[in-house]
């Protein structure tokens, strides 16, 4: 079967109605919180160069991102330099989050004491952060769970 190319796709998108879902407010949710790489470069204005100057070249950013996985919406964003780490900018990004959350979801990068003790003080929710491979059990209750469900099971794909 042939993969259509980014024209049709886009033809074919324009006549397509989406369902917005909507979420009741005061209904808990299931909150994802990741991070991407940015990489800015500024353009000379007029001038086309075979390289740009190291001056006008941004370091890497990070965008931060809470969204609701069921309504599609981004709840929260944060842009930040690459110097800043997931666990530091979690604090500031959930406070902009405004409805009730009943889950955490977040991958590796997220899993630690100071992310768990943030997200108890805050919402006191199920949070679903895997431990790293070497993770060995310590003072979180429910990260030992993990790491025991993950020594019996495996890791799910």
């Amino acid at each position: 079967m042939p993969v259509p190319d980014f024209s049709t796709l886009s033809w074919r998108g324009m006549g397509l109605e989406v369902a917005q879902k909507s979420r009741a407010p005061d209904k808990p949710i299931t909150l994802i919180v990741d991070r991407t790489g940015l990489k800015v470069t500024a353009r000379l204005a007029g001038t086309v160069t075979s390289t740009v100057p190291k001056a006008l070249v941004r370091p890497g950013e990070r965008l931060h991102l809470a969204l609701d996985p069921d309504s599609g919406d981004i709840l929260a964003s944060e842009l930040t330099t690459e110097h800043v780490g997931d666990e530091t900018a979690l604090p500031s990004l959930l406070k902009r989050v405004d409805a009730p959350v009943a889950r955490f979801l977040a991958d590796g990068a997220y899993d630690g004491s100071g992310v768990s003790d943030c997200l108890a003080a805050a919402f006191g929710y199920d949070v679903v952060v895997p431990p790293p491979k070497n993770a060995v059990p310590g003072g979180n209750w429910q990260r030992n769970q993990h790491i025991e469900h993950i020594a019996k099971h495996g890791r799910m794909a």
